[in-house]
Parts: structure tokens; sequence; C-alpha cells
């Protein structure tokens, strides 16, 4: 487990957004360049999940190991997801009081991520290294805003990744009237419920109430990203493996559709590389959970280059349609290493997507040309669904073809599974 290679903080971004490991969210071409932009929650519509009752029975903590459902009263507010809760402290100690965030009742299902509720710190015996519970550290793999990440070894031999958050840190960082901690927050509550193998899972989340900070244990991505930065002589052209990173993407992302919860920032930087040139989607930072078919948004939180039309103009849009166009750009830059829409400026880069003039090499397959158009058109009501792209002809042998990749509620676990 020692010769591991570092992560690249692209990687660490992917896997742990809202560490803030320097992520640029920016319109860049071949030659860089651009502002940074996006940021921020999403800002929820109609349907976005932003429901926040005050819990009952507050300043009762209660220790418990491993539970699998949390106790009714918890001395810090808690974010209910679908039946299993995550701890939350108090957005801002100072006068916002209590919060918990629930989950649609459409999104309901039991969680298999594990809940431990007590840290114990030790060291291994043998070899004198730190220990949490049951995983004994390897080393540090980065440091970030809010926190920093370490590479773990469990009881089996396996390598995990785990992301310590300093509560403190995330109360501090007020950002559209609500915290840091809210933020990452609510992506562990949408994690919890994510059970794909095309999806980063989210293993257990160690919260102990005497501590101040939040063990996040998450897969580890031995492959580093897909593709950062974009570049030509990364492409992956039409081959073999490009097209089972684009049918992993594709599934994971009718995945979560399916599953009423929009990603919102699809790009080759958040596909995690993994055993076998599997890919699987990371960093639900600013993805948000909705009850039902409306998945109406106000602002866009993604990279503006992945922006849809409608992304650019303002106004209310489709997640969903939204997380497809950005599908589309992310094919795009695997197959041929440069942006389909791009400009000099964050403006130029609103006003190429606006155009819409797709542009294709040539020699490009008939396939591919009609997978791309059909996710890249400019008609939100138009565009090719997620499910749709996991079975297109161009992905030949790796096309996603059962009820799971075709948007139907249920799906394979990460065990294989169905939750």
């Amino acid at each position: 487990a020692r010769g591991h290679a570092a992560m690249s903080g692209a990687a660490l971004a992917a896997l742990f957004g809202c560490c803030d490991f320097a992520r640029p969210r920016v319109a860049q071409g071949a030659a860089g360049g651009g502002k940074e932009s996006g940021g921020g929650d999403g800002g929820g519509g109609g349907g976005a999940w932003a429901s926040f009752p005050p819990p009952g029975n507050e300043g009762k903590a209660e220790h418990s190991r491993q539970r699998e459902s949390t106790p009714g009263a918890r001395d810090a507010s808690m974010a209910r997801a679908g039946g299993s809760y995550v701890r939350v402290p108090s957005d801002v100690e100072s006068g916002a009081g209590h919060a918990a965030t629930e989950a649609p009742a459409a999104a309901a299902l039991p969680t298999r991520t594990k809940e431990t509720w007590v840290l114990n710190k030790s060291r291994d015996e043998a070899s004198g290294r730190k220990r949490i519970n049951q995983y004994t550290k390897i080393r540090a793999l980065g440091q970030g805003s809010y926190g920093k990440v370490v590479l773990y070894e469990d009881e089996r031999g396996g390598v995990v990744a785990v992301k310590v958050l300093a509560r403190a840190k995330l109360r501090k960082a007020v950002v559209s009237g609500h915290t840091a901690l809210t933020d990452a927050m609510r992506e562990v509550a949408i994690m919890k419920q994510l059970h794909c193998d095309q999806v980063v899972r989210l293993i257990e989340v160690i919260d102990d109430l005497r501590e101040e900070k939040l063990y996040l244990v998450m897969e580890f991505a031995q492959g580093g990203v897909a593709m950062e930065p974009v570049r030509r002589e990364k492409a992956m052209r039409e081959s073999d493996a490009a097209r089972q990173v684009v049918a992993d993407a594709a599934s994971g992302t009718a995945y979560l559709h399916a599953r009423g919860v929009c990603h919102l920032d699809i790009k080759p930087e958040n596909l995690l590389m993994f055993s076998g040139g599997r890919a699987k989607l990371g960093d639900m930072g600013v993805s948000q959970a909705f009850s039902g078919e409306n998945d109406s948004l106000l602002r866009s939180p993604g990279t503006p280059a992945f922006f849809s039309p409608e992304c650019c103009v303002g106004g209310e849009y489709s997640g969903r349609a939204a997380d497809c166009w950005a599908l589309g750009v992310t094919i795009y830059c695997l197959v041929f290493g440069s942006y389909p829409f791009i400009g000099n400026t964050e403006a130029a880069t609103y006003a190429a997507i606006q155009r819409s003039e797709l542009v294709l090499p040539r020699g490009t397959s008939a396939e591919l040309e009609s997978l791309l158009r059909g996710l890249l058109h400019p008609d939100p009501g138009k565009r090719m669904c997620a499910a749709d792209a996991a079975c297109h002809p161009w992905l030949g042998a790796h096309a996603k073809r059962d009820a799971y990749a075709l948007g139907a509620a249920g799906g394979p676990s990460d065990d294989g599974s169905r939750p």
C-alpha cells in the first residue's frame, strides 16, 4: 500500500469537492486562461431538496458504535436522507440554531454506508503508525481549505481515502447565506443513498460528538482522473478505452437521474479511474436531490465550459438536461482532447455555447456524431437523456442495455445487488 502514487489536485478535488483542493472552475481553452466562476450550491428551484424542519429533543447526545440508524436525539442537528441520518452541527452557531435537511420521500432508501459514532485513536503495535478505529495510516494525500485527505489501510489490507473535515473551518465559510458545512453535509447525505458501480462510494462516516473533526471514508481511485487538463495529446480517440469510460459516465449519470439526483458538475476531471479502465463519477459537492420530476434550478454551480446554453442565459433550467449537456461536452473532451465550445474569455465561452455550432473533426464516425449531437442539442427538451446515451450504439459491447442503465429505479449497487 505504501507504493501508491500521489494523487493530483484534480483527483483529490474529484474525490472530495467540499475540501476545496484548488478546484479551478474556469472556462479554459487549450492554452488555459479565463476567470474563476461558478461555485455556490446550485440554488435549488421549485423541486430542489431544501426542507429544513427543526429536530426534536436537542441536547441529548448519545454515543453508540456503528449504528445502522441514528438515535432520536443529538446535541447537534441532523441531515436526514431516506431513513438514515448524518449529523450536521449548527449551520451558524450564533443565531442560526439547529437545522435538519430532509430528503424527499421518493429517494428514501436504506443506506449501506457504515455509520460510526465513536472514534478511537491509537497506534499500530508493529509499525507505530497512527490508527483511527480499524484504519491504519499510510500517508497524507493532500491538504485543502477545510480539511485534508489521508490514505489509510483497512483491516483486509485494502486502501481507502479518508477525508478529514474540520467543522470549525466549515462553519466560518459562509456563502449565499449558509456555511460550507451545510454543503458538505448535503453531499454526505446524498452520497449515503447511492449504491452504483459508476459512482464513487462513501464507505463509512465516523462522526464522534466528542471530536471537532468529521471522517469520511471513501473509495481510493488508483488511476487518478480521466483527463486533466484537457489537451489534444491526451485524446482517447474512438478507442475501446474511451467507449468504456463514456459508458461508465453515462450509466452513472443515468443512475443519479433515476434516483432524483443531479450531479451538476460533470467533466473529465470529475471522472475517477479505477482498475480495468473503469470510471466512476466523483465530487458530488454541488449536486442536488429532487422529489419527482421537477428538477428546476436557478443557479449554475458547475464549470463554465460545461454549461448548457440555457445555463448561460439565467433563469430556470432542468438539472437533468444540464447534466446531459455536460456529459456530451465531457465525451467530446475525452475523445478529441479539446472543448467543443470555448472562447478566450468566460463571456466568449458563453457566446460560443449559445451559438451551439458543433464542429466535429474529419473522420468522426457517424455513430459518435449521433451521440454527441443528441447530447449537445441546444433545445433541452429535445436533448438526449443519460439513459439513452448509456445504451447508444457507439458504445458497442460497453452499452448498458439493462433496466438500470435505462433509468429505472433500482440498479446494481457496488456489490452488484439491487438496493
